[in-house]
């Protein structure tokens, strides 16, 4: 008698190198969604300016980088030194190779290019953006750039005490003879524009060959700072607002373990009494320096509505 078992259909046996091939096809797309999803997760905020209101917004931009590495733009006497303590020695927790300027070790621009080039983070030296990007081919163009700024008229008296207590400054006579009111007066506006522009465009050399800063900076050159920092740099951090600047870079820094940051807190603040002054001088003395600062905390608060954290 015929068997009244229901003959299984061809369809569903499958010969074993044709299970293999779906298995290593689905595979392969969750792999894909997967890297989709991490570098949209990963892409930073580019604040775009608002030309009517003179406001900063956020949208999907490019800012981070699409490699682990980080380069921090340390700006002087703006809380840097803290700051990058503590991104480096996160650095040393992601097993990435962080540059630091010790005793006895070379200044960045000292060290053989074999050695840059094993550089997965940078920091510590007062090098300007374009000089770095220069010096780093190959990192410089993927890294995530986050730097630091400061109250103008804070710094301002932070490097003035700094410099009468370090007679070998190159600043020292400078400064020593004079008040913080007479420093103020002979300052020239645009300190923090020189860390982001072309070096050439304001550096000469003397009959000597000495580098000298040439006078000065003006709005063109401002609106090219602003420009810079709204497209290259993934966070630009305050001084005065420390757990901001944290939060940002917890958020737009993945290898920065959660809550970490927050260990950080006051320990970038210094505390002073700021010394008379003449307030005009001070207004024409950091003008431009001053916009910029006022740019970066719109910028900072634009980065952090765009994480969720405002």
């Amino acid at each position: 008698a015929a068997s009244s078992a229901p003959t299984p259909h061809a369809a569903t046996h499958m010969p074993a190198k044709g299970r293999v091939l779906v298995l290593c096809l689905s595979l392969a797309t969750l792999f894909y969604l997967f890297a989709t999803y991490v570098k949209k997760g990963v892409t930073s905020c580019s604040v775009e300016r608002d030309r009517r209101n003179e406001t900063a917004r956020c949208s999907t931009g490019t800012a981070l980088g699409t490699a682990p590495g980080l380069a921090f733009l340390h700006v002087p006497k703006c809380g840097g030194t803290s700051l990058w303590d503590f991104l480096s020695r996160q650095a040393d927790a992601a097993h990435l190779r962080a540059y630091t300027l010790g005793r006895g070790k070379p200044n960045w621009l000292g060290l053989p290019q074999s050695e840059r080039d094993a550089t997965d983070v940078y920091g510590s030296n007062h090098i300007n953006y374009h000089t770095l990007i220069k010096s780093w081919p190959g990192h410089a163009e993927n890294a995530t750039f986050v730097t630091q700024l400061r109250d103008p008229a804070e710094r301002l008296a932070s490097h003035y005490f700094f410099v009468r207590k370090n007679r070998n400054h190159h600043s020292y006579p400078f400064v020593a003879n004079r008040t913080f009111a007479e420093f103020v007066r002979d300052v020239r506006d645009g300190y923090y524009l020189q860390f982001f522009l072309p070096p050439d465009r304001f550096h000469r050399l003397d009959g000597d060959g000495k580098e000298l800063r040439q006078c000065c900076f003006d709005r063109s050159d401002l609106e090219e700072v602003k420009s810079l920092l709204r497209d290259k740099f993934a966070v630009v951090g305050s001084l005065e607002d420390t757990d901001g600047t944290l939060a940002a870079l917890e958020c737009r820094v993945p290898w920065i373990r959660p809550n970490e940051a927050h260990r950080l807190g006051h320990k970038m603040v210094t505390q002073h009494e700021m010394p008379p002054y003449d307030a005009d001088d001070m207004a024409r003395a950091t003008r431009l320096d001053r916009e910029l600062y006022d740019y970066a905390k719109e910028l900072l608060r634009a980065n952090l509505d765009d994480c969720g954290l405002a």
